[in-house]
């Protein structure tokens, strides 16, 4: 969540900048066990060419198709199948262009308290599941934008809300909810302990019973902030747990202290004892180095982690520290192990480093000798009321095909928001869509795949919409 008060006025409406959509190679795919420009919408300037792509980068890319089909041979689950097909059969490249695509945001539903998460159940497609941060968990009618009453959940008596970036931050439904009714919610308890716990739907799906909540793991928080705070089940039926970590002075050093579950992506198996969890035998640390629940390491503050639905890819959004913010992409063959490079690194830059240190061929030789940091397909700066990123989702609906396979991201205090993509030879690609006065705290995702933007100041659900080819 955004370290800053939630008072924080939002900048907006101003058009900024000239080079608005940035070329990126594509990341190196790690190998198992690895230690582990702002501008106006649409403006574009591509930054390098071909020449930008690193030749270690070009050798290792992976084309979605096949990494997909990839993902479901080694895990032939029936979700994992389905995105495999669907990807296989995507024989046409449509290229995202946002020249060609106008960006708004339309009101969906008001009246909600701060909210902090959003998402579908994989049952009802007309509900919207809107997480508090005080504590409740309101259903949205997409049709009508009501809220039901009462609320699906109330875990006000047990959460901590007190600082900003604490309070309940997410829920994730069970891949099976609509036969056994488990939801596992992500939020900070009265003493700061991250708690991930899990709780179970009455028969209609219309409401959790708190009485019945069962702690399935508990995290000590050093401090109020960078708690991260996200639940997601991925493609393999497994829950991932975003950790930040753990605020406070020297907090960076959690995110590659082998003995904490900070600053790191959890992967934990939900369908094993009851009230609590096994650790995947195929997690990369089962053998050492990091604690056996750890998935990928070197992380601040992720705040909202996503897996694309049609490839299985996964997308951290990190919170940067004073001036860069990043997106991160695991490939869905990716086995687990990435370092993303924090404390060391901070978007694509040595952090805290002079100007230049980073090395003039764009490497991270002066703080990643190594090279063992797997390094982010988009960042922006702490420009012109820029602060903190609120990650998102691929936008995979039917209403707006223009926007197929971008990712939409924003961030909390300009209310900008941006698109990153890929191009037909891998290439990473993004630009700012568009420029709102909304103070997005996070994206939701319904049943359908369409992509809603939680305005936190306004209380408001807003339905990312587009016109164009």
């Amino acid at each position: 969540m955004p370290a800053v008060a939630l008072a924080v006025a939002v900048v907006g409406g101003s058009v900024i900048g000239c080079a608005a959509v940035r070329q990126r190679a594509m990341p190196a795919a790690p190998t198992p066990r690895a230690p582990g420009t702002v501008g106006s919408p649409g403006e574009r300037r591509d930054v390098g060419g071909t020449d930008d792509v690193r030749t270690t980068d070009e050798v290792r890319t992976a084309d979605v198709a096949a990494t997909s089909a990839m993902t479901a041979l080694l895990q032939p689950t029936d979700a994992a199948t389905a995105m495999a097909v669907a990807a296989a059969t995507r024989t046409q490249w449509t290229p995202f262009d946002p020249d060609e695509t106008h960006v708004s945001l339309e009101t969906i539903a008001t009246g909600l308290d701060e909210p902090v998460h959003a998402t579908g159940d994989g049952v009802d497609g007309q509900r919207l599941y809107v997480v508090e941060k005080a504590g409740t968990i309101e259903i949205v009618d997409l049709a009508s934008g009501t809220l039901a009453d009462p609320p699906f959940v109330d875990l006000s008596d047990r959460v901590n809300s007190r600082a900003s970036e604490q309070g309940l931050l997410s829920v994730a439904f069970h891949p099976d909810y609509a036969a056994n009714g488990r939801l596992f919610v992500n939020y900070t308890r009265r003493d700061g302990a991250t708690v991930v716990s899990e709780l179970t739907a009455d028969a209609d799906r219309r409401r959790a019973d708190p009485a019945g909540e069962r702690e399935i793991l508990v995290v000590d928080q050093p401090a109020a902030n960078h708690n991260g705070g996200q639940n997601a089940f991925g493609p393999d039926g497994y829950l991932y747990v975003g950790m930040g970590d753990g605020g406070g002075s020297g907090a960076g050093k959690n995110a590659h202290d082998p003995a904490s579950l900070l600053g790191k992506v959890l992967r934990l198996d939900v369908d094993g004892p009851p009230g609590g969890y096994r650790v995947p035998a195929d997690n990369p640390f089962v053998a050492g180095d990091h604690l056996p629940e750890v998935w990928a390491v070197g992380l601040r503050n992720p705040w909202r982690l996503s897996f694309d639905r049609a490839t299985g890819d996964l997308f951290i959004a990190d919170v940067g520290d004073s001036t860069y913010e990043e997106v991160n992409w695991q490939p869905a063959a990716s086995r687990g192990g990435e370092d993303y490079g924090w404390p060391d690194v901070e978007g694509d830059h040595c952090h805290n480093a002079a100007d230049g240190a980073d090395g003039a061929d764009g490497s991270l030789a002066a703080c990643d000798p190594d090279g063992r940091t797997t390094r982010p397909v988009a960042e922006y700066r702490h420009d012109d009321g820029n602060c903190s990123i609120s990650g998102g989702h691929v936008y995979r609906g039917r209403r707006y095909p223009a926007l197929d396979g971008v990712y939409i991201y924003a961030d909390y205090c300009s209310g900008r928001i941006w698109g990153a993509w890929r191009d037909d030879r891998g290439r990473w690609h993004d630009a700012m869509l568009t420029d709102s006065d909304a103070a997005i705290s996070a994206f939701g995702l319904d049943d359908a795949g369409e992509v809603y933007a939680l305005d936190m100041a306004g209380g408001a659900v807003l339905r990312v919409v587009a016109d164009g080819r």
